[in-house]
């Protein structure tokens, strides 16, 4: 039998992590919805379960709320703060990030916010799923909540040269089947700037695949370089040079290994390695880091410190810091280990780490455990950063400063570094 629904009106009080707003039920439950305002008095249909409550009208919108300047914004899981005007999207995230810290630290220091340079097309790298329907292809992004790919004609976040290699490379696997994932980004031929691809795919590429990439990746082609992994093979093919690039805080371009983790914008990316930098201080230090990939901090962090040492478990990620390390005349021990599992050594005096959603709470246990006098940690993930905070402040450590970098206008996404030092003994 089934069980009847009905509707009830709720005021949204806040949004929490993640994006989804926090409205309370006549009966007190919590429901938690999607693109919804903190202010906005909504209907709902409500079932057996607060879980089951789902958004019907705005019955009293925000004056925060705008149109989507995204046609696909409604079905696409990627912009999921594009209804907010850009202003109270900032606001938002400090919001979110203070009231974390807070709960998990017992207080947080005043936020500095480091606004978006573009709300638009300023994304410099994107990861689509490709789908094949009736010998077609089209690219795509995951549906909001679901494994349901929403194809798309562009991607208003993406620079246009890289939705233009995101077509082309779709239209070369027209009549293919299964499944596929495409990353785009900018790398560099002679000096300049073009897009590379990385493609996997379930099955075998139509036949005239190879010889379009081939020439798409050639002297004259549109592409810098691609790698493509094919279901059964051994190893990935590789066309010209796959390897992204991003500009570092000393002006020079940092490679990035074909496939590998960046930052999704350049200009945020070169925002995000200064202000680290700045935090850490690190001239004079012995300093230590934890997750560092390409070494997209590490070229900002290593100039000036006494010794630097570094840990990341992508090797290929390793070999290309090493090589970002030459060009620079750089000087350091770059590991390939897990962070996670790192001991580190005693009497350092810095510790940075940058590490993925899930955060880091064998790394913080460890630096509660070394004793560094000094921590700064980038975070792409609040809720993780709250828990991680408060195992380091537990273990002697006190918030120092807190900067937001707007890395992801358009979602409920924000960058994170937090500086920690020793706290003082109470007497």
């Amino acid at each position: 039998m089934a069980i009847a629904s009905s509707s009830a009106r709720a005021r949204i009080e806040s949004i929490a992590a993640g994006g989804l707003g926090l409205a309370r039920l006549p009966s007190g439950e919590i429901v938690f919805l999607s693109r919804v305002i903190d202010g906005e008095l909504v209907s709902l249909r409500t079932g057996p379960t607060a879980r089951a409550a789902a958004l019907e009208r705005i019955v009293e919108p925000s004056t925060h709320r705008v149109v989507p300047a995204c046609p696909f914004a409604q079905s696409c899981g990627g912009c999921d703060f594009m209804h907010i005007d850009s202003d109270h999207q900032t606001l938002l995230h400090t919001q979110i990030v203070e009231t974390l810290l807070r709960h998990a630290c017992g207080s947080c220091p005043p936020v500095t916010v480091h606004a978006p340079s573009a709300a638009l097309r300023y994304r410099s790298r994107a990861r689509f799923s490709l789908r094949f329907d009736k010998g077609k292809a089209r690219f795509g992004y995951r549906a909001h909540a679901a494994r349901e790919v929403v194809a798309v004609d562009d991607c208003l976040v993406l620079h246009e040269d890289l939705v233009r290699a995101a077509s082309l490379v779709t239209s070369f696997v027209a009549g293919g089947r299964g499944e596929a994932d495409l990353s785009v980004a900018f790398g560099a031929r002679a000096g300049t700037r073009l897009p590379v691809i990385d493609l996997s795919m379930t099955s075998d590429p139509p036949p005239r695949f190879i010889a379009q990439i081939a020439e798409a990746c050639g002297e004259t082609g549109v592409l810098a370089g691609a790698r493509v992994s094919l279901a059964g093979a051994l190893r990935p093919l590789v066309f010209g040079d796959p390897r992204s690039v991003q500009p570092g805080a000393d002006g020079m371009p940092i490679a990035i290994r074909a496939g590998g983790f960046a930052q999704a914008s350049d200009e945020g990316a070169l925002l995000l390695a200064t202000r680290a930098a700045d935090l850490a201080r690190p001239e004079g230090l012995a300093v230590f880091e934890l997750f560092s990939g390409s070494g997209t901090l590490s070229v900002a962090i290593a100039r000036g410190a006494r010794t630097f040492t570094s840990v990341e478990e992508d090797s290929e990620a390793v070999a290309c810091a090493r090589q970002n390390f030459e060009a620079r005349g750089l000087t350091g021990k770059l590991r390939v280990g897990n962070a996670e599992e790192t001991e580190l050594p005693a009497q350092l005096d810095m510790v940075v780490l940058d590490p993925p959603r899930a955060g880091a709470p064998g790394a913080v246990r460890a630096i509660v455990k070394a004793k560094p006098k000094r921590v700064v940690y980038v975070s792409c993930d609040p809720p993780t950063l709250a828990r991680d905070l408060k195992t380091l402040v537990a273990g002697g450590y006190a918030l120092e400063a807190v900067e937001t970098v707007e890395l992801f206008p358009q979602t409920s996404h924000v960058e994170t570094i937090v500086a920690l030092g020793r706290a003082r003994a109470k007497k």
